[in-house]
């Protein structure tokens, strides 16, 4: 393909060349020579100053002067008009002369023209012969458009496939976490003189670090505010930490009946947050004391 191009604008410059080359040459035009006027003037003048000469030297042979005159007459008219049908005739292949000249350049011109008319028409078949593989480039050039549309499409499906993907592993891996996340139990029981005991138990399966912070109400009035150092509590079942008790002094012994029984409303807040590998999770739990037991769970 490669040397059918070259081939092609090799032509093409060979083209573009060889009608400059036919514009520089000079077209031949046929221009008479000076000398033949001239001659032919002097030829005729002669002719008519022998023609006269001989009709004078002729007319002698007349003794009448009317003959003579008529004579004399006669033939210069005949002169005259002898003269000026040479003139004409010499006129007239003159002209002859130049129109064929002319014609002669006329049928140079037309050949050239022929030749220029051929040379153009060898660069039109040039042309199109690119314009060919110019349409034949472009067929290629869509069908490997075509193809890269087709390997897009792909891609994008595959993009979509590793989506969903990574979507089912995220949420198998929230999964793995929700199931092995510490689920914390708190219980708490009125002990002998006004103490409530905190229980903390890990039923989850994995351990925290808990920070506590315990706060109680009676009556509108705060008896108990008091943060709990960090500790760590275990899985119960399998270490002997798994479960963490604290008891916590609030009222008088004499009110514990009350309390029990409702008369005194007693409010139990439990803030602060347990950590674990995964993540960390706020405790936020606001009970009254005769309420079932509670527990909290981490919040994803």
């Amino acid at each position: 393909m490669g040397e059918k191009i070259v081939q092609a604008n090799s032509r093409k410059t060979d083209t573009n060349t060889q009608p400059q080359e036919s514009h520089s040459e000079s077209v031949e035009v046929y221009r008479p020579k000076r000398w033949v006027p001239i001659i032919f003037v002097s030829a005729l003048l002669a002719v008519g100053v022998v023609g006269v000469w001989f009709i004078l030297w002729g007319s002698r042979a007349f003794t009448d002067p009317a003959a003579r005159l008529t004579f004399i007459m006669g033939s210069i008219i005949s002169l005259c008009l002898l003269l000026s049908t040479l003139a004409t005739t010499c006129i007239y292949w003159g002209q002859r002369n130049i129109m064929l000249q002319q014609w002669k350049a006329m049928n140079e011109n037309i050949a050239r023209t022929d030749v220029i008319i051929s040379k153009m028409g060898q660069q039109q078949a040039a042309m199109e012969w690119q314009a060919g593989i110019a349409e034949i480039q472009t067929g290629l050039i869509d069908q490997q458009v075509e193809a890269m549309k087709g390997q897009l499409e792909a891609v994008r499906e595959q993009l979509t496939v590793m989506k969903e993907q990574g979507k089912h592993i995220k949420a198998q891996a929230e999964l793995t976490l929700y199931t092995a996340r510490p689920i914390i139990e708190i219980n708490g029981h009125f002990q002998g003189l006004g103490n409530i005991l905190l229980v903390l138990k890990n039923v989850g399966k994995s351990r925290a670090i808990v920070q506590l912070r315990c706060k109680a109400i009676l009556d509108n009035e705060v008896v108990l505010d008091e943060e709990v150092p960090e500790f760590e509590i275990g899985i119960i079942g399998q270490d002997d930490r798994g479960q963490w008790a604290r008891s916590f002094p609030i009222v008088a012994e004499t009110l514990v009946d009350d309390i029990m029984s409702g008369r005194r409303p007693l409010r139990m807040e439990l803030t602060g947050t347990y950590k674990w590998e995964a993540g960390s999770y706020p405790i936020n739990e606001r009970r009254k004391y005769n309420d079932p037991v509670f527990q909290f769970q981490p919040r994803y």
